[in-house]
């Protein structure tokens, strides 16, 4: 009776080590988004150069892969969030305007508090 018990805390340990690493991660890819961002912004203004950028196959189909990739993992969000849409709406908008810094916030965000949610359901 106490192997399965035993099993059961270690799991649960390794789990939460598991959402600590995560964390890490994400919140250091975060980090590195914004200090990539900012450092742009501050060399280049983006719409003084944009019409010249529109010109480019290249960034015209980084910016459909882009925002192509937002609406699918929206989609994802949509789902595991029960398809609560006007709950969803602001990170939809987040994802749109800021893209993987948004993504990386919700899932810390998922992460932390919406599994426990679901543990405790």
């Amino acid at each position: 009776m106490r192997g399965p018990l035993i099993l059961k805390l270690n799991y649960l340990k390794m789990r939460s080590m598991n959402i600590k690493i995560s964390n890490v991660v994400l919140i250091s890819f975060f980090i590195i988004m914004v200090t990539a961002t900012i450092h742009t912004s501050l060399q280049s203004n983006l719409f003084v150069v944009f019409p010249d950028l529109v010109k480019i196959p290249w960034f015209n189909a980084t910016l459909i892969d882009f925002y192509l990739n937002q609406l699918m993992l929206y989609g994802i969000l949509i789902h595991l969030e029960k398809y609560k849409f006007v709950k969803t709406l602001p990170w939809f908008v987040a994802m749109i305007c800021l893209g993987s810094m948004a993504t990386s916030v919700y899932l810390v965000y998922y992460l932390n508090f919406k599994k426990r949610e679901k543990s405790n359901d």
